[in-house]
């Protein structure tokens, strides 16, 4: 049985590696990062491809093989052509706005919300509620999007049972009125059993 761990890997054009004691680094049009290849895991390189195989006979040491695998398909996918990621505002009132490094928010509070995006991640807003993230970093693309999705909670975090109860609610965030049944409760009134 073929084990996807290790199936080599077919190096684009474009994209160099360099081998120095177990760190592998990837040179491309994009920028160039390293990755510290795991002591369980050896590395067999020739001019158009890579592959890894475990040097010791156990479970976690395969398992391992396949994670430097798969991290060092995203490196060199990185450096030739990035990643992007796409998210969406939806509420009434919400808008983005970038500005160099800066993604300024606007979500219903009484003032906009500032997030500085690492320096290995570009944004670009097309339009008021769209929020583009492009990074050669997959990981830190990720975790930006994720820091600027919990946002979000922020909407929900006060303490007021009423709300405690509505966030709790399973169709929380698929409700598009979210803002209005929050912040303004005199133009909808619901129920608990309502939103179910």
């Amino acid at each position: 049985m073929a084990r996807t761990s290790l199936k080599a890997l077919e190096i684009p054009e474009g994209v160099t590696l360099e081998d120095n004691q177990g760190v592998i680094t990837f040179t491309g049009k994009l920028g160039n990062m390293s990755l510290k290849i795991h002591k369980d895991v050896d590395i067999n390189k020739d001019d158009s491809t890579i592959s890894f195989s475990p040097n010791k006979d156990t479970k976690e040491s395969l398992a391992i093989t396949g994670t430097m695998r798969a991290l060092t398909a995203n490196y060199m996918q990185g450096v030739e052509n990035g990643f992007e990621k796409k998210l969406e505002l939806k509420g009434v009132g919400y808008r983005a706005k970038a500005s160099g490094k800066l993604l300024e928010l606007t979500l219903g509070f009484s003032h906009p919300v500032k997030y500085q995006l690492p320096d290995e991640v570009q944004v670009e807003t097309p339009s008021q509620t769209e929020v583009v993230l492009k990074s050669h970093n997959k990981q830190i693309l990720g975790q930006a999007a994720a820091e600027i999705r919990s946002f979000r909670d922020m909407v929900i975090s006060s303490k007021l049972d009423d709300h405690t109860r509505i966030a709790s609610s399973p169709d929380f965030f698929s409700m598009s009125t979210l803002r209005d049944l929050i912040f303004h409760v005199q133009e909808h009134q619901f129920t608990i059993p309502q939103l179910k």
